[in-house]
């Protein structure tokens, strides 16, 4: 007898299978300085993160996600032209259940800017300049707890 859980799930008319590792999962990196973005594709890859990829475009950001199904965004918050804000509202981040799960980056302290991100659809925010083993704990566990992601814990 078949379930819904057996075989793949679809999404945006593309089988999407669960890797059994989250070093599998789909992140990307959005920072509006390219020298951050390629801080953080490296510091992934060397964590053994096999699928990553970085932008410093919030537009081409929003077109990946559509077209390259994405577990964790990387997200800056203070961006010119297109915040991070603006980008999660364009994902859907806080209501639609395909949008990826986010981690929002910032160096503003104000306790507002995370509350105003966690309501935005954040999953949670980390500060810049950021710890490298913290930034790749909450990745981990973002990743591991998605709920319906295609990166389970494995």
């Amino acid at each position: 007898m078949s379930t819904a859980t057996d075989g793949p799930t679809w999404q945006q008319g593309h089988p999407v299978t669960a890797p059994t590792d989250i070093r599998d999962g789909r992140i990307l990196v959005l920072d509006d300085q390219p020298s951050n973005v390629l801080l953080l594709e490296r510091i992934l890859r060397v964590a053994g993160y096999r699928q990553v990829q970085g932008t410093s475009d919030p537009q081409a950001a929003c077109v990946i996600c559509r077209e390259w199904p994405v577990d964790l965004l990387l997200l800056d918050l203070q961006m010119p032209v297109m915040d991070g804000f603006q980008v999660m509202q364009t994902l859907g981040a806080a209501t639609a259940p395909t949008a990826p799960t986010v981690l929002a980056l910032t160096a503003e302290e104000d306790p507002r800017t995370r509350q105003a991100a966690l309501a935005a659809g954040a999953a949670e925010l980390l500060l810049k300049p950021y710890d490298r083993a913290e930034l790749l704990r909450q990745i981990s566990h973002l990743l591991a707890s998605r709920p319906s992601s295609r990166a389970t814990a494995g």
